[in-house]
């Protein structure tokens, strides 16, 4: 009795040591039996945690039915755990990248009922049976998803390189300088490099969308710049309004009605030979 016990024992202790591995494993992620793994470590932690050798073949009579449950669920988890684990990892990290552009692959029947089913196998309690179908699914929607990135892609990258060409283009006619060339254009570079990296086509339309916005700030700023410079380029007119006066004091409404009208053709003639006007 006493060898049969702790060929027993061996036994739960063994199952318990492989339970607790898959537990670690199960809860760190979408993995399945985490129900069962539970439900198998309570079981045979009890029986191996009885000392008298009698006593210990007495309960594991008792639990005979749930042992081989139990040991059926364990073959299903130590098959996952040790040989299928590496391709339902390859399936997890496949629906996070179909994620972002999950309503355009529904648009594709193909692709979308291999998603779905994708999805049925994640959810499924006891998915074991079905793992060998992961690689073809998987395959089928990455086709997909694939081509209407590149195409998406391809897209968004055209429209952006023409709108960095019209500002290019506006900077080449004014004989931009490298500071404000760069100030206008390193937003479209950042624009570029998120969108010819980017899996998600939802983020290659927004960050398209925000370029429209950086095309605006961008000739706004090369205008402001050249308007700014042309009008620092223009001569001064100092106008003095006490040199244009009669006298010191004005008396009547004529007076200053004169005075306000010398003022004003003084100011204009010198605005319309293209001067800047002061007041001094």
């Amino acid at each position: 009795m006493d060898e049969l016990c702790a060929f027993l024992k061996k036994h739960f202790q063994d199952w318990k040591a492989s339970l607790a591995t898959f537990q670690a494993v199960a809860g760190a992620g979408d993995y399945p039996g985490g129900e069962k793994i539970a439900r198998g470590l309570g079981l045979v932690g009890d029986l191996a945690a009885i000392r008298d050798p009698y006593e210990a073949i007495l309960g594991f009579l008792e639990k005979k039915d749930e042992l081989l449950v139990i040991s059926e669920e364990y073959r299903d988890l130590k098959g996952f755990y040790e040989t299928q684990f590496g391709v339902w990892k390859t399936m997890l990290d496949a629906l996070y990248d179909f994620r972002p552009n999950r309503t355009i692959l529904d648009e594709s029947p193909d692709a979308s009922g291999a998603l779905q089913r994708l999805y049925q196998i994640r959810e499924d309690p006891a998915p074991y049976g079905q793992i060998k179908d992961i690689p073809a699914l998987v395959s089928k929607v990455r086709a997909t998803n694939d081509a209407k990135v590149t195409k998406a892609r391809k897209k968004a990258l055209q429209e952006l390189d023409a709108r960095i060409a019209r500002v290019e283009a506006e900077l080449a006619r004014r004989n931009a300088d490298a500071a404000l060339r760069d100030s206008c254009l390193r937003p479209f570079q950042n624009q570029r490099k998120i969108i010819a990296r980017e899996q998600s086509i939802p983020t290659m339309h927004y960050t398209l969308a925000a370029s429209e916005d950086a095309l605006t700030h961008a000739l706004e700023k090369i205008e402001d710049a050249f308007a700014d410079a042309a009008a620092a380029a223009k001569p001064v007119k100092i106008v003095t309004p006490a040199q244009l006066a009669a006298g010191v004091y004005f008396e009547s409404e004529e007076e200053v009605e004169g005075f306000v009208e010398e003022l004003r053709k003084e100011m204009l003639v010198a605005v319309r030979s293209g001067k800047r006007v002061k007041v001094g």
